[in-house]
């Protein structure tokens, strides 16, 4: 297994005063506008380190999706290395045909 940061975006309609006071709601009504929505993560990136994960998130804490026991930590742990790729390079190594 690996680790993932992924974002998913939503849009909905909140009723406020001012744009401050509809950030203020929107914040409120989040996690029901997701439910209702039917949110969709429209990005990954896989974390090879700590230091990549999203503000808040901390190596002890439990993933999304994973079994419930393993941190992130251990899943980084057990993970295989990392492969890049350099985009300019990398059709020399896709075979033919």
């Amino acid at each position: 297994m690996k680790v993932f940061k992924v974002t998913a975006q939503i849009e909905f309609v909140v009723v406020a005063e001012s744009e401050f006071d509809a950030l203020q709601v929107a914040d409120s009504y989040a996690i029901d506008a997701a439910r209702d929505s039917g949110l969709d993560a429209d990005w990954a990136q896989e974390i090879a380190a700590a230091d990549q994960l999203p503000a808040g998130w901390k190596e002890s804490d439990l993933p999304y999706g994973g079994d419930g026991d393993q941190s992130i930590k251990a899943i980084l742990d057990s993970a295989p290395p990392l492969v890049v790729r350099d985009a300019f390079t990398i059709d020399m190594f896709q075979v033919m045909q």
